[in-house]
């Protein structure tokens, strides 16, 4: 069964740009984090995941909304906050502990970075060559599984390319970047160990 595909095509001159300039990313940075140091939430370790630019048809008058989105160490909390562009005010800010949210830059960059210092990693891919020699697609894991190492935890699996072919028998790479420890998964466990 075929499903419809239905692209939403805006009307030139209608609908508001849905890209922020540096100048609006400044401000909805500015307010999202002044929000979140007065509800006491900006502490820790804590990332900028995402933004995302939204339009709200029910106001005319300032439709342009941005999802800021968080990560934070401690709690294991995603946090979301609300900002209307126009307006120049949040409009509302959540926090779900739990809750995966997407890596920011940085964390990537660490996760990478503890695999390839990691002697259990080197040992084993010595077959395959240096863990320096791959690049890396990344992988939030997440679990429900209160008895799995990752609980609660930033987790990420790390597969290994060389362009655009996986290594499809080496072992995948877990780094848990919460602990800073990393993990080689052998072929069939899924982490659960």
């Amino acid at each position: 069964m075929a499903l419809p595909f239905i692209v939403w095509l805006g009307i030139v001159g209608q609908t508001p740009a849905l890209d922020l300039t540096e100048d609006e990313r400044r401000v909805v940075l500015e307010l999202a984090e002044k929000a979140l140091k007065e509800k006491d939430l900006f502490k820790g370790k804590i990332y900028l995941t995402n933004l995302e630019v939204h339009r709200d048809t029910r106001d005319r008058e300032s439709p342009r909304n941005v999802l800021v989105t968080y990560y934070r160490y401690e709690g294991n909390l995603a946090i979301f906050v609300s900002v209307n562009i126009g307006r120049k005010e949040v409009t509302k800010v959540e926090s779900e502990p739990d809750c995966p949210t997407c890596l920011a830059p940085e964390e990537l960059e660490r996760a990478i970075k503890l695999s390839r210092a990691s002697p259990e990693v080197r040992k084993a891919l010595a077959k395959h060559g240096p863990p320096e020699k791959f690049e890396v697609d990344a992988l939030v894991a997440h679990t429900v599984d209160e008895k799995s190492p990752i609980f609660g935890k930033r987790a990420v699996r790390l597969f290994l390319r060389q362009g655009r072919t996986y290594l499809l028998y080496a072992p995948t790479v877990e780094v848990n970047l919460t602990d800073e420890t990393v993990r080689v998964l052998e072929s069939g466990d899924q982490g659960h160990k």
